[in-house]
């Protein structure tokens, strides 16, 4: 092989060295980097040099833990219970109607839910038909009353923002209208 061949591979094997190597090194920033974003969104939005604990005490079998300053301790139950949903403000389309015969199917006082309509109301329960979306269950804060989904709108609305809310009676209901509100999934 002659000498500016040799110098040509030399040339080339020490380009592609390098290249590998700030590739490599790209490699590693960006794992970094993304471990870091990682990071601070698991300790609540600070990055991990900022929330370093400089040591750790473990208990010995029998002892009483060792409170270290700065750290909350929470209970048992308190580790084990579910979050607190953050409520969900909708913008909805909420009318009225009373559980007679000639507003609602057959079996006016069955919601689609299955639970009887009449008895709830009779016992001063609000109740509601929403979108297939929300559980039967599901509470609603409409117009300042707290409304529990036990039925279904008409198929056609299904998918949309409207809301059927019980009323006692067909006055209240007729007063009542068709309104574009806000309203709150609790």
């Amino acid at each position: 092989m002659k000498t500016y061949q040799r110098k040509i591979l030399i040339l080339v094997a020490t380009a592609t060295s390098i290249a590998i190597g700030f590739i490599f090194f790209v490699v590693v920033l960006i794992s970094f980097g993304f471990l870091s974003g990682l990071l601070s969104d698991y300790n609540g939005g600070t990055s991990v040099s900022e929330n370093t604990i400089g040591s750790v005490a473990v208990p010995v079998v029998g002892e009483e833990p060792e409170l270290i300053e700065g750290i909350d301790l929470i209970s048992e139950k308190e580790a084990t219970q579910e979050p607190e949903p953050i409520p969900e403000k909708i913008i909805a389309k909420v009318t009225a109607y009373t559980l007679s015969a000639d507003e609602t199917d057959g079996t006016p006082c069955i919601g689609a839910s299955g639970r009887d309509l009449c008895l709830l109301q009779a016992q001063g329960a609000s109740t509601c038909a929403c979108p297939t979306r929300y559980d039967f269950g599901t509470r609603f804060e409409i117009a300042g009353n707290i409304f529990t989904c036990e039925d279904r709108m008409a198929k056609r609305l299904q998918n949309m923002n409207f809301f059927d809310i019980v009323m006692t009676n067909k006055q209240r209901a007729y007063e009542w209208g068709s309104r574009m509100i806000q309203i709150t999934k609790l």
